[in-house]
């Protein structure tokens, strides 16, 4: 099978399955990519040696070989911003199989489908001949948006950034952790819609209650000053520490030594692959339930908690129920753990897809119960 995955750059988030790709094809498998413009924070140099890479935007050979791609390819993936759609135009042309990849539409609520861009995918779908295309995914609201604008009926799959999942040895992991206090981890850029003065109240309310915590924040953005502040003011400096940025093994390593990560951003958050990443280290998770990847990722009571989106008490609820019951706690800790490693790998996701390809090119259906590939309806 012959794929193609046509977007804006190669990111970390995607070289893991598309890794995978390549192998389940034999080599057969290219990502095109559009642009040479990235964001130097999370590039990784090894990245642009991959021997599937194939650069359209270095000139007009490159550009020519990824509209034969486009046309030839048993399947053709695509997603970044409009700069794909000439190449998605031009597959629709050909009336074969086309999957097109994207986060939820509406952010901030129907008001979106008025903004340029997503009027332009819109428009794009309803010319085109869209009789062989498929979403994937990104975000579990994703496919209610899309009931509302009309589009991609029952051909909605779950979908998202697939981080490296490591084999641990999870009782150890768990055994490990210190059992005189709480740790409580988060991890995100510090700006407004990560609400990060939501774990620093959330301290707050902790403290009151002569609760014996420690909470870690790392990352880095506009409002560190502010949250400094609100640190101070909450008398929380020797309980509340904003740590920076620091080496990914090293946050890898910290959330297997943490009881408890806290995701706390808005419908924003189109996925949230810090999540995928913290659930792999055993850490029990606490989310608030606008997130792109929380509906996906949480059984909410099993492999983690969800929380109401910017409200503090109901963080707080979530919490404090997970510090009286260290067992509970920890037990969810393992199932996020497994949830990783058995269903969310980016493994797991490329063979599904090379398998759902394989039927959906053969005029037949499969259907997986749940994770990568399994319908995504609306929620």
């Amino acid at each position: 099978m012959k794929i193609v995955f046509v977007t804006n750059f190669i990111s970390l988030h995607q070289s893991h399955i598309a890794d995978e790709l390549y192998r389940l094809c034999d080599g057969d498998y290219t990502l095109v990519e559009l642009t040479g413009s990235r964001n130097p924070l999370k590039m990784v140099p090894e990245l642009l040696e991959r021997p599937y890479l194939l650069q359209a935007w270095k000139g007009e050979a490159e550009q020519k070989r990824a509209m034969e791609l486009v046309r030839e390819a048993d399947v053709m993936m695509c997603g970044g911003n409009v700069s794909v759609l000439p190449y998605e135009r031009e597959r629709q042309r050909t009336g074969k199989l086309l999957f097109d990849v994207s986060e939820r539409y509406l952010k901030r609520g129907i008001i979106n489908a008025l903004s340029p861009t997503i009027r332009r995918y819109i428009w794009n779908y309803y010319t085109g001949n869209h009789s062989q295309m498929y979403k994937l995914c990104n975000s579990a609201f994703l496919a209610n948006d899309l009931r509302l604008l009309g589009m991609y009926k029952n051909r909605c799959f779950k979908w998202g950034y697939f981080t490296k999942v490591s084999e641990l040895d999870i009782d150890s992991v768990l055994a490990a952790r210190a059992k005189d206090k709480v740790r409580i981890m988060w991890v995100s850029r510090i700006i407004d819609w990560k609400h990060p003065e939501l774990p620093v109240l959330l301290g707050q309310r902790l403290q009151q209650d002569g609760v014996d915590y420690e909470i870690n924040m790392l990352g880095r953005g506009d409002m560190k000053d502010e949250i400094a502040q609100l640190i101070a003011d909450t008398h929380q400096t020797d309980r509340v520490h904003l740590l920076g940025t620091l080496p990914n093994d090293e946050v890898m390593q910290m959330m297997r030594e943490h009881n408890i990560f806290v995701f706390t951003s808005d419908r924003q958050e189109g996925w949230g692959a810090v999540l995928n990443e913290a659930m792999a280290q055993g850490c029990c998770p606490v989310v608030a339930d606008e997130i792109g990847a929380a509906p996906f990722l949480i059984n909410d009571g099993q492999n983690g908690m969800l929380f109401k989106s910017r409200k503090v008490e109901s963080l707080y609820e979530k919490v404090r129920w997970l510090i009286d019951h260290p067992a509970e706690r920890e037990e969810m800790g393992r199932q996020a753990y497994l949830s990783m490693r058995n269903l969310w790998t980016p493994e797991i996701a490329a063979q599904r897809f090379y398998e759902l390809s394989e039927n959906l090119l053969a005029g037949k259906q499969i259907e997986f119960d749940e994770g990568p590939c399994s319908k995504a309806l609306p929620v």
